[in-house]
């Protein structure tokens, strides 16, 4: 079992099988050894070209009188503020140390802590790097090289910051409780995670506190409230389809005499995505169990809202089905009804997690919410234009853009904003239908399934729509390389910790 604790006591004390030691933008890297082993680091890093550049981490032997088998240095950047991009640094560079430990069998290892500040990211990345999905693995489960490490203990800068180092670490230990939550569903194969199962997993989540509600639509109720367009892609499956709406309720639900704000996160839930009647190639469904890696997220964010106890209202909807061939399956060709009372051309039913987002959309509309954010799995174009490391972000709100892509730039998650270009809107239009599910333009497709999404904000007399925002996670959701050095192979949590600062951030 991993431990974290944080020692007020000097480097030599941890008695770690890794000191880890922040080296600052000169190349300092304080006062923790003999001259003689100072001097010997000091040939180590001028070898190595290391003079603590942003997110590297060397790792090297310990001469002799160091009083540990191995010491690393981590690069602390050039700044003294430990937010935003100098904090993923730190993540990354503690991360490649732990990668980099395991070849040692490494079981604690002692960090100095740059900062107070640097304790939640060093946790983070402490916590990040060290998951491993291994439920259906004996092998993972027996591999005594990724099971190595045991306990990090923080060497804190200064005795008096004891008080706010440990607010930051146990803070940092619940945001990733949350992490882990989304990763563990992600990371679950359809033979494992069925609709009713994500459903069964919100229960457990709305029982944990009196303030979050559930309700879980089955397919007859579903039709209704007439999710139609939902209910078409799920009738190509014998597994129940489920409309999941979870609701956070704050303390008080007005301020003096005034309405607090209501957020709704809506997550795409497609539990396993072959592309029904147009059926994926093998091995682009390989992985299709991600493709609820929106509802996942979700459900990690709701994990989280007793702990961080917004003045918001948020609420969470998941439209969970999967989307299968069969001879119920919808058809290329169908047009199909929403809720919205727009109809739908199906060009190809493998476009289908925007169809389900389109009714989820007009539902949380009725709700009267202040902003909707959803966030889906939803082209293969995102990671096209972007890779694996990127998710890609639109809207139609310049001030709600600007709250998440500060919040994603915090969490040291990578988000890009794409425009909407007006230009594009008649390409999904349809002759038969109102609107058709792919494009007629080849080019820009993560931006016209956007456009398509926004044909479902509805606008109200005054041409007002509210604001929306479309995050296309089908990168960064899943990664077998890995990119960044704390995510591991698999379901990578991404967008947890983004929703997390957008909640804290969208009350004030």
């Amino acid at each position: 079992m991993f431990s974290i604790s944080i020692s007020g006591k000097s480097l030599a004390d941890a008695h770690a099988d890794i000191a880890v030691i922040p080296v600052g933008p000169k190349g300092e890297v304080g006062t923790h050894f003999s001259k003689e082993v100072h001097a010997h680091i000091a040939a180590l890093m001028k070898r190595a070209e290391f003079a603590g550049q942003w997110g590297r981490a060397e790792m090297f032997i310990a001469p002799a009188g160091a009083g540990f088998p191995l010491i690393a240095l981590i690069g602390t950047g050039k700044s003294d503020d430990f937010h935003d991009v100098q904090s993923e640094g730190l993540r990354r560079a503690i991360a490649t140390v732990l990668v980099n430990g395991r070849s040692h069998v490494a079981r604690r290892v002692a960090i100095v802590l740059p900062s107070t500040a640097s304790a939640q990211p060093i946790t983070e990345a402490l916590l990040l790097t060290n998951y491993w999905f291994a439920e259906h693995s004996k092998a993972l489960t027996q591999d005594e090289r990724i099971r190595s490490l045991q306990e990090a203990v923080l060497i804190l800068p200064d005795k008096k910051d004891m008080g706010q180092v440990k607010k930051l670490v146990q803070r940092a230990q619940k945001v990733m409780n949350g992490v882990s939550i989304t990763r563990n569903l992600v990371n679950q194969p359809a033979s494992h995670m069925s609709p009713k199962v994500l459903a069964a997993e919100a229960k457990k989540i709305a029982k944990t506190s009196p303030r979050i509600s559930l309700k879980v639509l089955n397919r007859a109720q579903a039709q209704q409230k007439k999710f139609f367009g939902f209910l078409a892609v799920a009738r190509g499956s014998k597994e129940e389809p489920q409309v999941i709406h979870l609701t956070y309720t704050p303390a008080l639900r007005q301020a003096q005499g005034k309405q607090k704000k209501t957020l709704v996160v809506i997550g795409k839930g497609i539990t396993f995505d072959s592309g029904g009647l147009s059926l994926k190639p093998a091995q682009h469904m390989e992985n299709m169990k991600i493709d609820m890696g929106g509802g996942a997220t979700v459900l990690g964010l709701f994990s989280l809202l007793p702990m961080l106890a917004p003045d918001i209202a948020v609420h969470g909807i998941i439209a969970a089905c999967e989307n299968m061939p069969s001879g119920d399956a919808y058809r290329p060709g169908d047009v199909i009804a929403t809720m919205s009372g727009k109809t739908i051309e199906v060009l190809n039913t493998d476009a289908e997690g925007r169809i389900t987002l389109a009714d989820a959309l007009t539902y949380a509309q009725t709700l009267k919410p202040d902003a909707i954010i959803d966030l889906a799995t939803l082209t293969g174009a995102c990671v096209v234009a972007l890779g694996d490391t990127h998710a890609g972000l639109f809207g139609n709100n310049q001030e709600l853009n600007a709250l998440i892509l500060e919040s994603a730039k915090q969490s040291g998650e990578g988000l890009v904003e794409f425009p909407l270009p007006e230009e594009y809107r008649p390409t999904v239009q349809s002759m038969v239908g109102d609107v058709r599910n792919t494009s007629a333009m080849r080019m820009g497709r993560a931006i016209t399934a956007a456009l398509f999404l926004q044909e479902f904000i509805e606008k109200n007399k005054a041409g007002q729509a509210v604001p929306w925002a479309h995050l296309d996670i089908a990168g960064p959701v899943y990664d077998e390389m890995p990119l960044i050095p704390y995510w591991q192979f698999g379901a990578t949590g991404y967008g947890v910790r983004t929703l997390v600062n957008v909640v804290e951030r969208f009350g004030k």
